[in-house]
Parts: structure tokens; sequence; C-alpha cells
């Protein structure tokens, strides 16, 4: 017989609960930044038991790493729910809906910059979360990359993800617009 009260107990939350934590977070972290919410604020607004939290996630910086992960799934599903309603070879509409995917984020009400953005510049010197934006990144380039590599060069897909991800950067004064996307596709479309 194995005596109960020497065994490790294991603290987890529900996924829901977990869920309304990072969402709650997510929401704080995006209208304000990282470094300016505390985690009692975090507490106070999902409505959860202090300990609770502290047991479930054990530092700011791996909460915080969580919540990145839950915005890059996030992402990533928006782009590939709105890529996957384009014909694999209408490659117009493919890279229109890839540039409208980046303006609607970058010109949602109250943008101040993406997550991601945030997260690197006030947590630059943390490499894990600089690894996952480059990651994401790399992910939305080879994305694309799957439905136009036939179409264009790389150096010019290159050059197309790095303009929209300047689009979310929100100090950017100039959007390109479809036109000048278009054009440095040349006479391909």
């Amino acid at each position: 017989m194995t005596n109960k009260a020497s065994q490790p107990r294991t603290f987890t939350l529900s996924d829901e609960k977990r869920i309304h934590i990072l969402t709650t977070a997510l929401n704080l972290f995006d209208q304000f930044g990282f470094q300016h919410i505390s985690i009692m604020r975090i507490i106070t607004e999902a409505k959860i038991a202090k300990q609770s939290f502290y047991m479930a996630f054990p530092s700011k910086d791996s909460f915080i790493i969580e919540c990145l992960d839950m915005e890059i799934s996030r992402l990533k599903q928006s782009l590939s729910n709105l890529l996957g309603q384009c014909g694999k070879d209408d490659h117009t509409s493919i890279l229109k809906s890839f540039y409208q995917w980046h303006v609607d984020l970058a010109y949602r009400e109250g943008y101040n910059g993406t997550l991601l953005t945030k997260a690197v510049i006030e947590y630059w010197n943390l490499p894990d979360i600089k690894m996952k934006v480059e990651d994401f990144n790399k992910w939305k380039y080879e994305i694309i990359a799957e439905y136009l590599a036939e179409e264009i060069n790389n150096a010019r897909l290159r050059i197309i993800v790095s303009a929209m991800n300047g689009i979310l950067l929100p100090a950017s004064t100039y959007l390109p617009t479809w036109e000048d996307i278009e054009s440095l596709y040349g006479e391909q479309f």
C-alpha cells in the first residue's frame, strides 16, 4: 500500500481555466504591453486565486512564453484558414489574401503593435522569445512559399514577406498598397 501523503501533488488547471487566464492576459498585454501589466492585475481580471496562478505558471517569463505560444497558434490558424479559402492555383488571390491579412491586423481598432513585436521589444534579452517570433516569421515565409514557389523566385518572396512584417510595426507611416506588392512580382501576375 502506498502512502498518499508521501506522493508529490501535481497541480493542473482545467484547459478551460488555463485558456481563460491566457486570454485575459493576452487582452491586457495587447492594450498595455507586457511590462506594464502585473501578474496581480492578471489574477484579478481573470478572477483566479493567486496560489492557483503561481502553481500553474511558476514565473512571469514562462507565463509570457505560454501567452506567445497561444498568440502564435491563433495567428497561424487565422492565416491558414484564410489561405485555405483561396484556390491552390489562384496565386493572385493567395498573395492578396496574405497582404490583406497583415493590413487587417495592423489597422484594427486600438492597434499599437502586435504582441509578438511588443514581446521582442520589451524582452529583447530573452532568446526564447526572439526565437519564437523568428520561427513564426519563418513559418509565414514557408506557408506562402508553399503556394507561390513555382511563380515567384525566393529573393522576391523574401522581400514580400519582409514588407508584410513591416506593415505590422506600430511606427510604420507608409503602408504599401496592393499595387506596390504586385509590382514586386513584375509581369508574373
